[in-house]
Parts: structure tokens; sequence; C-alpha cells
């Protein structure tokens, strides 16, 4: 945060004596991994500092003024080792219209996209021995806890676990409509639009499910237009919406507790709560809904 000056005339006011600043600290918690290291940061609690006094010229005011940019007393953070961020998008589309005469066309359309992103994190999966948490392993089939970060008051009691986060949502898209006009004074078209998404994620709570990352959104329609006499037109729509989450999800393997030796086991043998051995909403309702909307609609033209 610098000073600036406003180069108007002054105008008295009361200022305080002094004026204090706060800088923020950043806390890097680096999880220490067979691979390299994973990071946490937690903003600390801010430091107030004392801004020297300055005094403006004669014949000015001063005011403080923000320069946008990173202020020379916030540390940067160093980071302990490679975050692995990765990410893509893929999309690809094709279209076409048939058209055998004036009085026919099909039009159909399809879209694929596939968004993906991940990053290495260390993360508390919140296992007791009452409810399980996500337990990820390590290439030879060992527990991925961090190694030398503990839980608060402890020095033994190993508190993160290590894996790569990542969010996977391709999603297709199709729709076919048929256009018919028989007759010059009428138009009507039938079609269907569907939506779906077979994604999926790392479940750092073993309780959480895909939900939005697996729906399907479908709405088929129809409607007619009809020319009564010229600037007079009746047409009647009737569009049908639905919406439904997809089947079961959740963390595979789960633990129990927090340390180098613990068991790490599937989640779907478990008695406790876990988003495989619940229903596919979760401890939510299920996310779906259908709408049939039918419209009536009188078009005069003068």
């Amino acid at each position: 945060m610098n000073t600036g000056w406003f180069t108007r005339p002054s105008i008295p006011r009361i200022s305080p004596p002094s004026r204090r600043r706060t800088a923020w600290r950043i806390a890097v918690a680096a999880c220490p991994t067979p691979s390299g290291f994973a990071i946490a940061l937690n903003p600390a609690v801010p430091v107030p500092l004392h801004e020297s006094q300055s005094t403006a010229p004669e014949g000015h005011s001063g005011h403080h003024t923000i320069d946008l940019g990173l202020p020379h007393d916030v540390p940067i953070p160093v980071y302990g080792g490679p975050i692995g961020h990765f990410d893509h998008r893929r999309v690809i589309s094709v279209g076409s219209a048939l058209s055998p005469s004036d009085n026919y066309v099909l039009d159909f359309n399809y879209a694929y996209n596939d968004v993906y992103t991940a990053t290495n994190i260390c993360y508390n999966n919140g296992a007791t021995p009452t409810l399980p948490g996500t337990a990820p392993t390590t290439v030879s089939g060992a527990p991925s806890v961090g190694l030398g970060v503990y839980s608060r008051r402890s020095t033994t009691q190993p508190a993160d676990w290590y894996a790569k986060d990542f969010t996977d949502a391709p999603t297709k898209f199709g729709s076919v409509t048929v256009t018919l006009s028989p007759v010059k004074t009428i138009h009507s078209a039938i079609g269907y639009r569907i939506s779906s998404v077979n994604g999926n994620q790392f479940f750092n709570n073993a309780r959480s499910v895909n939900g939005s990352l697996i729906p399907t959104y479908q709405s088929p329609f129809a409607n007619v237009s009809w020319t009564i006499h010229h600037g007079l037109i009746w047409k009647p729509e009737d569009n049908f919406f639905g919406y439904g989450e997809g089947g079961l999800s959740g963390p595979q393997f789960c633990a129990t507790s927090t340390s180098a030796t613990s068991p790490v086991v599937l989640s779907t043998p478990l008695p406790f709560h876990a988003s495989l051995t619940e229903p596919s909403s979760g401890l939510t309702t299920p996310g779906t809904f259908h709408a049939n909307n039918f419209t009536l609609g009188v078009h005069y033209g003068f």
C-alpha cells in the first residue's frame, strides 16, 4: 500500500494521529509424500503494522491510495513441492440438415464436451471408528498418509492423507427435429433434446456423491403453427422437461482411522454411513424434477 497525492487545494479536516495497515501472512503446510509434496494453505491472523508519519506538501492534502499489485510487505508463499496441476477441455460437435423437399426437413446435432482438472492435495478425511473416511493408497497398496504432519497437540498422530484431487465432466448433447409443412398455411415440428453427463470426482468426503456430475436432462417437444389468414397465426406448443441424477457414487475405499498402518477396505461392506451404502442421492433428497408445459398462442400482425 502506497501513499499518493491528489493535486487539489487542501481542505481542513481532522486526521487521526496515526494510521495502521494490515498485512496478511500465508501459512504454508507442506505434506511430504513418497513422490513429492502436497500443499495446504491457511490464512493466518492479520498482523497490524505501524505506518510511519508523513506530511503533505503545502497546498495539498494527503490521502491513502492503493496501487494494484503485490505489496512488498506480503510474503510470497514458498511451495514445498509439485502441485501437479493438469486440466484440459475437449470439444467436438457435428450437425446436419436433410431436406428432401420444401415440405420436410430432418435436422440433427451432436456435441461432446469434456472438462477435466486435477491437482495434488493433502486433506483430512475425518475418519473415526464410527464414520469412515476416504482412504486412497499408494502404488504399493499402503495407506497414502502424509508424513510429518500431525494433529493439533500431538507429535505422533498423523493428520492428513494425500491424493490427486480431480473432477471430470464429459458431457454429451444430442437433438433431432423433424419439420413438416404439408401445406403453405401449416408448419409443424416435433423433436427430442437430451444432455447427459457421465462425470466423476475424487471424494475427499466419504459421504459425498457425484450428484450433478451424472445427470440426464431431456426435453421432447412438439408444435404446430396454422396461418388462419394473413396476419393471424394460431400456435399450440408442448414441451416436456425431465431431469434426473444417476446411480450410486462415492469413494471405493475407506478407513476408520488415520495412520501409516490404517486398514484400507472397500466401502460397500462397511456398516457405517458411506456414499456407496446410501441412496444415489447420498444423505440428501433426490435431485430430480419433471415438468410439462403446454402453450396456446395467437399471433396477430397488422
